[in-house]
């Protein structure tokens, strides 16, 4: 072989490498993007989650204030029935 058409070979070799460092490097920042984007889903979802669970509890605890306040209301009643 000679000087040159190693030369050559070695330089299209150099010339593929990049191309595919290129890709890989592009690769890596579309992977890069989709896992801030699903960072960014988990991080709403749980945020929503959150929320709603909140929401939950509030209803629940105004529902148990409901019950006794009827309770409270109520109880005179009862004991006015017993007698």
């Amino acid at each position: 072989m000679s000087l040159k058409s190693t030369f050559r070979k070695k330089k299209d070799a150099a010339k593929e490498m990049d191309e595919k460092i290129s890709s890989a490097e592009f690769a890596l920042v579309q992977s890069d993007q989709e896992n801030a984007s699903l960072s960014s889903n988990i991080v709403q979802s749980l945020q929503r989650a959150l929320e709603e669970k909140k929401a939950v509890q509030v209803e629940a605890k105004n529902a148990e204030r409901a019950a006794m306040r009827s309770f409270h209301e109520k109880l005179p009643s009862f004991k006015y029935i017993q007698r």
